[in-house]
């Protein structure tokens, strides 16, 4: 999906790829405050979600095999959970493309200017407003 995303520019793609590697992702886990999430379904990864700290939803992937099937929705729902566990008021998050739909389908709203590189719009900043109910 980050191929449609990043308009299939390699380096574009590069530098967008260069920090999801095994070893950074064990790194992501280790620190103090994330929350992370996993959807799997008859022994399958599905989907993966993380939440630093400051409420921030740092990753939310979903396998291309499992999407519009909840997947996206059950990470997300578990991420808005924790935050209010936690006695946070809000997530925010840097939507690249083709998740701006789905996250505005989950109540998200855009907020500041999108992140633009070489004239091509690489995320778009969101954030959601959680209610304590």
């Amino acid at each position: 999906m980050c191929t449609a995303d990043h308009r299939g520019d390699p380096a574009t793609l590069e530098e967008w790829l260069a920090n999801k590697t095994a070893a950074r992702f064990r790194g992501w886990l280790a620190r103090s405050g994330q929350y992370t999430v996993v959807v799997e379904r008859d022994g399958t990864l599905c989907g993966v979600g993380m939440m630093g700290p400051d409420g921030s939803v740092r990753l939310c992937y979903v396998h291309p095999d499992h999407t519009r099937c909840g997947v996206g929705r059950a990470l997300v729902d578990a991420m808005q959970s924790e935050a209010r566990a936690r006695g946070m008021d809000r997530l925010h998050l840097d939507a690249t493309l083709s998740a701006m739909a789905f996250y505005e389908a989950m109540g998200f709203r855009r907020v500041g200017s999108p992140h633009v590189w070489l004239g091509v719009v690489r995320s778009q900043p969101y954030e959601k407003r959680l209610s304590n109910d």
